[in-house]
């Protein structure tokens, strides 16, 4: 252990992922929930998870979440399936069809495996979608699903075994002023 002593604040999915690896880097590590652990708004999330983003930083932090997601699964009830994830424009919102097809691009800058379908080329791939209202769709290869509870369950057994100390029914109260420095309270 090193001296660095931390409290995370918060167990949803990034307060048990960020005290796990803390925790895991050597740091003394309390985590502070004020109900159950998962009891907030990851437990209630989509759990729908890829890495098809626009964006640099996105498109890294989602890969980097989807390999987490695949090394964890099978681990302590946690379950990621594989599942192809679709962005779909209807036929008449043009707008929205030509947000789908450039954002689909951008996705492919980061070698994302993003395709642009026609309507009848999603219900060829999809035979049980309707499609004949659709006018362009992106289907994201890398994606896949989950259920958010169990992964924030599982992180945060993964973080007790790494040495973190997990304190539920905790209120967290945070300071609105903050202390005086010492340059104030010295007499000039």
């Amino acid at each position: 252990m090193t001296d660095m002593r931390v409290a995370v604040v918060g167990g949803g999915a990034v307060g048990v992922t960020a005290a796990h690896d803390l925790a895991v880097g050597g740091a003394d590590v309390t985590l502070f929930e004020r109900g159950a652990v998962g009891s907030g708004a990851s437990g209630r999330a989509a759990g729908v998870l890829y890495d098809a983003y626009a964006a640099d930083a996105d498109a890294a932090l989602g890969a980097r979440a989807l390999e987490r997601f695949r090394r964890l699964s099978g681990t302590h009830g946690f379950a990621f399936t594989e599942c192809p994830y679709a962005m779909v424009a209807r036929e008449g919102d043009d707008a929205l069809a030509e947000a789908v097809a450039g954002a689909a691009e951008r996705m492919r800058v980061h070698d994302r495996p993003v395709e642009t379908l026609t309507g009848d080329e999603l219900g060829e791939r999809f035979p049980t979608l309707r499609h004949d209202d659709v006018a362009v769709a992106a289907v994201a290869g890398n994606a896949g699903w989950t259920d958010p509870g169990s992964y924030v369950s599982a992180v945060a057994e993964l973080a007790a075994e790494a040495g973190v100390e997990l304190r539920t029914d905790s209120e967290v109260a945070v300071a609105t002023t903050p202390p005086a420095s010492p340059s104030r309270t010295r007499p000039r």
